[in-house]
């Protein structure tokens, strides 16, 4: 078994499946069912082994684990590190937790700091010159978000060459078939991270790259990236919405979530959408809260999931609660989004014909 369930322990999960592992389930304190145990049940399915992956609660984790033997593995920087359930595993495991807590010591510290750079307009470091540096940039102007939806067309790509574009995750599968490149660019997804921010740099020369700061500490940085503090609504409560990239940006059940406070902060004063169908086809098969795919059709290229991966189930009823918070909040900013995608089940916002916008 793995714990808890999150993003790391679905990866290993995938490397257990390759070496036909005998993989009961995954043990988590938050979540039960579809392969998602609770720490008093999960004694019923008789482990063999609890591997635990977790940077921050792995001693409370392991206190509650009394059924079966342990191992707490943390990956760091590319490099993995296994603590065994003895003494001195448990004084190397403190020792890197310790040095964990420090990180988000220092992490905090910044979050705070950041808050004042944002009042006065005083950037204490490069990265928060070039946050500062995209305020209000395209102030009074407009801007297309790019989805991967199947409704996007590598010819509607062309037309917005002139334009002013936001794309994210796998839109680099289109450049095979079209000269146009996105102005901005990012990836939220912690599984999508992992998989590919390593190899994007090369895609991607002639756009800004913006990544959320605390998924990179496991991989290389890009020199001319910028970096924003991934902030988190807080449980039990409406998400959050910021028009502050300084202050950080709310993630969401879709990259579109951040993509558009992110805009906001720009001083965009129209954002289109465009291949945001909002629509998903999947079969039944998980990996605890993960669906393993097979093969389904949901983007606008047939390698962009292969057989086999790890993907989130989209909840869409939770994004459309974040759509018309990010709705509501822009038109407190004075700024327009408008859903300019072919089709597609998305409309909380206000429609439009792509054709007449773009000539």
């Amino acid at each position: 078994m793995l714990a808890p369930a999150n993003a790391l322990s679905a990866s290993l999960f995938s490397s257990l499946q390759k070496a036909d592992v005998n993989f009961v389930g995954f043990i988590d304190g938050n979540k039960e069912g579809d392969g998602i145990y609770n720490f008093q049940n999960y004694h019923c399915q008789k482990p063999d082994l609890v591997l635990i992956i977790s940077p921050n609660y792995w001693l409370e984790i392991n206190r509650l684990i009394t059924k079966a033997p342990t191992l707490i593995i943390e990956i760091l920087w590319r490099r993995k590190f296994v603590f065994n359930d003895d003494f001195k595993g448990r004084l190397a495991a403190r020792f890197y937790s310790f040095i964990q807590s420090i990180k988000r010591y220092k992490r905090n510290v910044k979050v705070k700091l950041q808050k004042y750079q944002s009042v006065l307009g005083i950037p204490l470091s490069i990265n928060s010159y070039r946050l500062l540096s995209l305020k209000n940039k395209y102030k009074g102007q407009r801007a297309f978000i790019i989805g991967t939806g199947p409704s996007l067309k590598n010819s509607d790509l062309n037309r917005l060459s002139e334009e002013i574009t936001f794309a994210c995750n796998k839109i680099f599968l289109a450049f095979e078939n079209t000269s146009w490149r996105p102005t901005l660019y990012t990836i939220e997804d912690p599984l999508d991270i992992a998989e590919y921010i390593d190899d994007v740099s090369e895609f991607l020369d002639s756009s800004q790259m913006i990544f959320p700061e605390a998924y990179l500490d496991n991989h290389k940085r890009i020199a001319k990236a910028i970096h924003y503090e991934a902030l988190s609504s807080k449980i039990g409560f409406e998400r959050e919405f910021s028009s502050d990239m300084l202050t950080g940006i709310f993630g969401g059940e879709s990259v579109v979530y951040g993509m558009l406070q992110m805009l906001c902060y720009m001083g965009v004063e129209e954002i289109y959408l465009l291949g945001v169908d909002f629509t998903y086809f999947f079969n039944q098969q998980k990996s605890s809260p993960y669906l393993i795919g097979q093969g389904e059709v949901n983007h606008f290229h047939q390698d962009y999931r292969q057989v086999g991966d790890l993907w989130v189930e989209p909840r869409l009823e939770n994004s459309i609660g974040e759509y018309t918070k990010a709705r509501e909040q822009a038109e407190s900013l004075g700024i327009r989004i408008v859903n300019a995608t072919r089709g597609g089940a998305l409309e909380v916002f206000t429609r439009a014909d792509f054709d007449s916008l773009v000539k």
